[in-house]
């Protein structure tokens, strides 16, 4: 019998058996769902009631619409679970619990200072957290085997806990270390050096370099007899993939276009690893910084024209499309470039015509250099642009520039950084405070 139809039989079983185990779990779940959904209900209708005791007619208009929105999506979720019939459908339900519990965090903390009622909404929160963690498990319940569906759309089958993995990107690397499984890294590509720890496998020969992010090393690869090779949605991984599905080594691609492309791959390597409760840890650590941003976010009545340039002469752009776009957006910018699509390049007319009030260069690039070469090319209309005229161009380097280069959990760092660079003010600073280079040593993350 032809080994893919051994994989779908064997799939297949896997989710029936599963299934047939946790039956009665999520019938259970179902039921704490619903009546947090009445709870929910019931603190709108109390908010209603006790109008006239708030501080203010808006503060309680602004909380009975967040209340609304979690009932809906709690509602939601709820319909999702009575679908259930998958593992992927669990790892939804896991995912949008984990986001609804981050933003409950942050509106208890903040209505405990407006309406007071803070305590009751950290109450659902805490509610919700344990399902979630329930979910987790239950899911987890049902490996090994377990297949997961990869950025290329592919089911790849996991036969057991994978003990020999390889990582052909930085940040599935990262991803790795997050979710609780760098020990069984045997390789990684060459410019994979987060957690620090790695360049000392390294050196020390316990974690082999397999080649670089766009060369990897078929033979060194397969050299290493690992049980789980993990990399991103780029054509060198794709054919890597291609190759070693011959052999029957599983290879997982990871989707790398935006922040909740992110997300998906936490719970995509805590899936295949085996990892999925810690992964879910992660995604609620992120989603409680990012929910943090977007409400402070909210409080922006003028939003700043951005600019991220990636390569100079040409230059090369973040586009739309691309999870540094997303970056951008989460910190409350607006990307100038936000039209074009993944890293295009531009002319030095294209950015005098989009005028942004603040520039980004990636890591490696000069500030006074970037400006000459404008300048070189048009004349000192380039000075005109805003974000040079009001001295608000930025390079991102060091470990930062690392962070914004890698859609990895660290991402929800950046976002943080990005904000606290495009509007200071939010964190009780200026703009004059903020240095031209920007990197650990200049430039502390707010909240770290």
């Amino acid at each position: 019998m032809e080994r893919g139809l051994l994989v779908a039989i064997a799939a297949i079983l896997v989710a029936l058996i599963g299934f047939a185990s946790i039956y009665n779990s999520i019938e259970g779940l179902k039921e704490e769902l619903r009546n947090t959904q009445e709870e929910v209900k019931g603190l709108r209708e109390e908010l209603e009631k006790a109008r006239s005791t708030y501080a203010s007619e808006g503060q309680v208009e602004s909380l009975s619409s967040k209340l609304d929105e979690l009932g809906r999506e709690i509602a939601d979720i709820s319909s999702k679970l009575e679908r259930a019939a998958s593992q992927e459908d669990l790892e939804e339900i896991v995912a949008r619990l984990a986001d609804v519990e981050a933003r409950l965090n942050q509106l208890s903390k903040l209505e405990e200072a407006t309406t007071g009622l803070g305590e009751r909404i950290s109450v659902l929160s805490r509610e919700l957290a344990g399902i979630k963690e329930d979910l987790a498990r239950l899911s987890e319940r049902i490996l090994f085997p377990v297949t997961v569906t990869d950025a290329t759309g592919d089911q790849i089958f996991i036969p057991s806990r994978p003990t020999r993995i390889v990582s052909l990107a930085p940040s599935v690397t990262e991803t790795l270390y997050y979710v609780g499984a760098l020990d069984r890294i045997v390789g990684v590509d060459e410019n994979s050096d987060y957690p620090p720890v790695i360049g000392e496998l390294v050196e020390s020969g316990n974690v082999t370099v397999v080649g670089g992010f766009w060369n990897p090393s078929i033979e060194a690869i397969l050299s290493l007899e690992p049980d789980l090779v993990i990399g991103v949605d780029a054509q060198p991984h794709i054919q890597v993939k291609e190759v070693l599905s011959g052999y029957g080594i599983p290879v997982v691609i990871l989707p790398q276009n935006s922040i909740e492309d992110v997300k998906k791959s936490v719970v995509m390597v805590g899936l295949a690893t085996g990892n999925l409760e810690e992964a879910v840890d992660v995604l609620s650590a992120m989603n409680e910084k990012l929910a943090k941003v977007r409400m402070m976010a909210s409080n922006i009545t003028d939003p700043l024209s951005v600019a991220l340039i990636v390569w100079v002469n040409p230059i090369f752009v973040a586009g739309g499309e691309t999870f540094q776009n997303d970056i951008i957006e989460y910190a409350g910018g607006v990307n100038v470039f936000s039209n074009t699509s993944g890293w295009p390049m531009v002319g030095v007319e294209d950015l005098l015509e989009a005028k942004p009030d603040v520039i980004i260069l990636s890591h490696g690039l000069n500030v006074s250099q970037f400006i000459d070469y404008l300048v070189s090319q048009v004349g000192e209309d380039a000075l005109q642009i805003p974000a040079i005229k009001e001295r608000r161009v930025y390079v991102i380097e060091g470990m930062y520039g690392d962070m914004m280069s890698r859609p990895s959990p660290r991402v929800a760092d950046i976002v943080i950084l990005i904000q606290y660079i495009l509007y200071p003010e939010l964190y009780g600073s200026t703009p004059s405070e903020i240095p031209t280079v920007v990197s650990p040593e200049t430039v502390e993350i707010p909240g770290q």
